[in-house]
């Protein structure tokens, strides 16, 4: 194992700049990044269909039709998303993100020349399924190319070009026809695929699948274009966490899966804690990411006409968005500094107060106790501060996907987790306008205030602080490894410094 490792001894190396390794790494993000913010722009396009084809002569479409719009994406992700582990530990993150370029591709031309409320709705369902298997993986990658220090920053910055495709799609979709619009994100995805050939595959997929010379050539590339000998005490850690799990069955095969005598040995590392603790955390973390109040983005043109705003809708529609952007921004800047559990705290307990305020004016404006009109910003700015925070929170649980799950499980985990958390967000955006007709907007307002209260309390007693630390000693903390971990790798690769987790 060692010769396939090579030599521990790393002298006569040249000191590579720490804005050298950063540059390389954001290359990597970039290139990918550009894929997420074609993603991004799947989730903005119910804001721009609905008010476009709803009582419009374009199209026949019913409130039936605008509810599976708004709701469509988030069923059609998890049919991508729940077997895209066993897709990407088989082609590799990056080929298997190149692979699903197309039929979102097809998706986006399919939506420029559909004629009925029946095209545009297999166009969503395409789009859907190629975001929810490309999503993960990307996150992941993200996660595994980057250095501990630069982690949650690129892994934001990711997160942050998913909002910004949202949020440019709504921007410009009030300017130009939405026709046009998804066309350019057609162009887009092909652009893209170009892109990502040019950065090169994850080290932990190619270490998994013991081809450690071009693990060793990525690993330079993504540590500032380096030699081999500058990135041989990385390497020989990463080679050797892997030397005894290549050949596992914890390496799922689609020959293997559907073997009767295979299905005891493949279920058992789901069963351990080092899988079910990180599993039913990020869980949790992304019901909150769905019921947190993020359902107001999609459905914002309709709330802000129906809560007399004093300003455009469409108008205030952009504005939010703009402020979803800022709050993931923020994030990118917080998170390294504060920590993740902090951020959580904040940006659960505020949009809590802020909704509940909100919930109370609307309240109070139904029973006729509002006369003054300068009062009717009040449930604008709330909602304003609402996304501002929430944004924030989001950005958590996609950090957290790609840290803590066993990185022999890593990709089926984190598919698992992101089709329960596209199923919750389908579940509350196809109900989101009946639950207004049933209990008003005051309703569901106070709805979504309870459930930050609630993800608050929760997060305080349960979540980690995952920040500065490697994924190795992420992954020992929920295994309860710790020590063993950190000997065996001091025995490797020398001296690895004792920072506690928490």
């Amino acid at each position: 194992m060692r010769n396939k490792l090579g030599s521990l001894k790393v002298s006569d190396t040249k000191i590579i700049s720490n804005f050298r390794r950063l540059t390389s790494q954001c290359c990597a993000t970039g290139a990918l990044g550009l894929l997420l913010l074609i993603t991004g722009g799947n989730f903005g396009l119910p804001t721009i269909l609905i008010p476009a084809l709803y009582n419009s002569t374009e199209m026949n479409v019913t409130m039936t039709d605008v509810s599976w719009i708004g709701s469509i994406n988030c069923i059609s992700i998890p049919i991508g998303s729940a077997p895209s582990g066993i897709y990407i530990d088989y082609f590799g993150r990056r080929l298997g993100v190149i692979i699903m370029t197309i039929p979102m591709f097809l998706g986006w031309l399919i939506l420029h020349f559909a004629d009925d409320i029946f095209d545009v709705l297999v166009a969503l369902t395409l789009i859907g399924i190629a975001c929810g298997i490309v999503e993960g993986p990307i996150f992941m990658y993200i996660a595994e190319i980057s250095e501990t220090r630069f982690r949650s920053a690129l892994l934001s910055t990711a997160n942050t070009a998913a909002i910004v495709g949202s949020f440019f799609i709504v921007l410009v979709g009030s300017l130009v026809y939405w026709r046009i619009l998804v066309l350019t994100y057609a162009v887009l995805s092909i652009v893209s695929i170009f892109v990502i050939c040019l950065v090169p595959e994850s080290p932990y997929w190619l270490a998994s699948k013991a081809k450690f010379e071009e693990a060793k050539d990525a690993l330079s590339w993504l540590r500032g274009w380096a030699t081999h000998s500058n990135v041989m005490e990385e390497f020989c850690m990463l080679g050797e966490a892997f030397q005894s799990t290549s050949n596992s069955k914890t390496d799922f095969k689609l020959r293997s899966i559907f073997l009767i005598h295979n299905i005891r040995n493949s279920v058992k590392p789901f069963l351990q804690k080092s899988f079910c603790m990180p599993f039913m955390l990020t869980t949790f973390l992304f019901f909150i990411h769905a019921f947190n109040g993020t359902s107001i983005l999609v459905y914002s043109v309709v709330i802000f006409k129906n809560i007399n705003t004093p300003i455009d809708s469409y108008a205030a529609s952009v504005i939010m968005g703009l402020f979803n952007v800022i709050g993931t921004v923020l994030s990118i800047i917080v998170i390294p500094w504060i920590g993740k559990r902090k951020v959580c705290f904040m940006t659960t307990i505020i949009p809590s107060i802020s909704l509940l305020l909100a919930s109370i004016y609307i309240l109070l404006y139904n029973e006729g106790h509002v006369a003054d009109k300068n009062l009717t910003w009040i449930p604008v700015n709330m909602l304003f501060l609402t996304i501002l925070f929430i944004a924030g929170f989001n950005t958590v649980p996609w950090i957290f996907i790609g840290e803590v799950f066993p990185a022999t499980l890593r990709s089926t985990g984190s598919g698992i987790v992101i089709a329960l958390f596209y199923t919750f967000s389908w579940a509350i955006n196809i109900e989101y306008l009946y639950m207004v007709k049933e209990i008003n907007f005051f309703g569901s307002f106070l709805f979504f205030s309870v459930i930050n209260f609630i993800g608050c309390i929760v997060l305080f007693i349960l979540l980690p602080e995952t920040e500065g630390k490697s994924l190795e000693k992420i992954q020992s903390y929920f295994s309860d490894n710790t020590n063993i971990k950190q000997s065996q790798n001091n025995e490797i690769c020398g001296h690895v410094d004792d920072v506690d987790f928490m």
